[in-house]
């Protein structure tokens, strides 16, 4: 299972240490790949208190960032970014609906990587516009209290299944 986590949910993860621990999880058995792109990472560290700043890199620090899709000036260079092709530039275009450019950048980058979940606790992209993003970039939109549910649920049909892995596939 492959999963785009936004800026909200990063925020979400460092408040919650027991999401934290259900997603570190799942990752760790082989389960889940979590996708964070260069934006979420550049939102963070605009964030003016420098412990909570200190406390979401220490969460993004769990995981590899993924390069984006939608590269700015020196993206490329340092490798967090990729050459835009022509479908990434048609997804951003179509993703217009939403109100922030950082959000139609998690949007797209999660279409354009094939994920299977994009979660986000982003109000307008969760529970507003839901139905129309999903539309838009082929992947399933939802919250991090629901995604730590579908992780829970996985782990514990497998283990009463006897299969020993954290997740049932």
């Amino acid at each position: 299972m492959k999963a785009f986590f936004e800026t909200n949910t990063i925020n979400r993860l460092t408040d919650r240490p027991d999401y934290l621990k259900t997603v570190l999880e799942a990752r760790d058995c082989g389960c889940l790949t979590v996708l964070i792109a260069v934006e979420s990472v550049t939102e963070v560290q605009a964030t003016p208190d420098d412990e909570r700043r200190r406390r979401l890199m220490a969460t993004i620090a769990h995981f590899s960032l993924t390069p984006t899709r939608h590269p700015r000036l020196g993206a490329l260079p340092l490798g967090l970014g990729r050459v835009e092709m022509p479908n990434d530039a048609a997804r951003i275009a179509a993703l217009r609906f939403l109100k922030d450019l950082p959000d139609q950048y998690h949007a797209s980058n999660a279409g354009g990587e094939g994920c299977d979940y994009f979660v986000t606790d982003d109000g307008e992209m969760l529970e507003d516009k839901r139905i129309a993003l999903e539309g838009q970039i082929g992947v399933r939109v939802i919250g991090l209290e629901g995604f730590c549910n579908l992780l829970r649920l996985r782990r514990d049909d497998a283990a009463q299944d006897g299969q020993g892995r954290h997740c049932n596939h």
